[in-house]
């Protein structure tokens, strides 16, 4: 899949400037290629924009806005649109292991010590998928998080992800129910409007990272990360990755312990 998605983006790149990526269990809303189109050309040349993506998740916005999309650290790819020239960027600035990069650097710990949840996924994932490295959703959003760059989507979703009903191979069934159910807008054509001053889109911001803090990222999985973080920071990489696999490996012994007596 990997390398199928890698020819499909160069051979795009071959012809054009800018690509929209969708995955095949996604559904989408009447407007969302308008949003798109409209979206790669009025951002073409915003540096500070990365991407743009067709996603939101259920969010009930306690922020008074006429705006129709806000801008966010994080990288949603279900509809996702992005340009030849920053995907270089990307690939260009995005060291291998990027995991090694950004956990053996005590100032990049600190900057996404802000962002608990995507510094979870970059160790604890990797860590039990190495390949997952520069290679996923996460990393990326590591990455602008450490360049201050940004992601365009829509207050209201334009995207529902079918893959998580329980059907699908390489996604579980989501109890909740919200992503397969997920509304979506029935509009067909989509206005581009910016939040009218930056408080506005302060605000927008404060509430997208409250929720996706307080969402699928429990309290254990906060301590962890908070672990993981001194560890790295007082001992260095090296001797911090020893120190987990070790605790790891005796968590696992004693449960294992527990589990026969």
């Amino acid at each position: 899949a990997v390398k199928n998605s890698k020819a499909l983006v160069e051979y795009v790149f071959s012809q054009y400037d800018a690509y929209i990526f969708t995955e095949d269990d996604n559904v989408f809303s009447p407007c969302f290629l308008d949003y798109m189109n409209k979206g790669l050309e009025k951002y073409r040349d915003d540096e500070s924009i990365y991407a743009i993506s067709g996603y939101m998740n259920p969010i009930q916005w306690e922020t008074i806005t006429k705006a129709t999309i806000t801008h966010v650290q994080d990288y949603m790819a279900w509809g996702l649109g992005c340009w030849k020239k920053k995907r270089q960027w990307l690939l260009e600035t995005m060291p291998e292991p990027y995991k090694r990069f950004v956990c053996g650097d005590r100032k990049k710990l600190k900057q996404l010590m802000s962002h608990p949840r995507e510094l979870f996924q970059l160790i604890e994932w990797i860590r039990g998928n190495p390949s997952l490295d520069r290679r996923c959703d996460f990393t990326v959003a590591c990455h602008l998080i450490l360049n201050n760059r940004y992601v365009v989507n829509p207050l209201f979703s334009l995207v529902r992800n079918m893959g998580y009903d329980g059907s699908g191979i390489n996604c579980g069934l989501d109890e909740t129910g919200y992503l397969a159910m997920q509304a979506i807008s029935t509009d067909k054509y989509f206005d581009i409007v910016e939040p009218s001053s930056m408080d506005e889109r302060m605000n927008l911001t404060v509430e997208w990272n409250r929720w996706k803090d307080t969402n699928h990222f429990s309290e254990q999985q906060r301590n962890r990360v908070k672990k993981y973080y001194w560890l790295y920071m007082i001992l260095g990489y090296d001797v911090a990755e020893f120190a987990i696999k070790c605790i790891s490996l005796l968590v696992r012994v004693k449960h294992k312990i527990c589990c026969k007596s």
